[in-house]
């Protein structure tokens, strides 16, 4: 999978998003869920096990990344539609922005430079600022 980083920034929150817009969807990790949402990374899992049994499989398997230190190692990262599960599980106040935030990174990709953009969202005013 090839995937553009992306920062997603709202208020304390900030976290680099891994975008494939081959796929159109947003891929996310447990700990960066945990992050956005402000809960517990047991929280987390157990939400994506109940996601799971409801249905397909929202994970990205085998997703190999090199970190600084050059060594490799496997990572499951989960979609938008896993994102959005988990987020009304924990009635998580943050869903609402990053899902406007994720829209409009999806949607406007063909303004997408090669570089990683940050965009901070402004949840006072529902805009996005650039």
């Amino acid at each position: 999978m090839e995937y553009e980083i992306q920062k997603y920034i709202n208020g304390d929150i900030e976290i680099d998003v891994n975008v494939s817009y081959l796929e159109n969807t947003i891929w996310l990790s447990k700990d960066q869920m945990a992050t956005l949402f402000n809960r517990d990374r047991t929280v987390i899992s157990r939400h994506i096990k109940n996601c799971e049994i409801n249905g397909k499989s929202m994970r990205a398997k085998n997703a190999r990344l090199v970190p600084k230190n050059n060594r490799k190692y496997e990572l499951e990262l989960y979609n938008l539609d896993a994102i959005s599960f988990v987020g009304e599980r924990t009635r998580s106040k943050e869903l609402k922005p990053f899902l406007f935030w994720a829209k409009e990174i999806l949607r406007n990709k063909e303004n997408q430079q090669k570089e990683p953009n940050i965009i901070v969202f402004n949840d006072k005013n529902l805009s996005l600022d650039v």
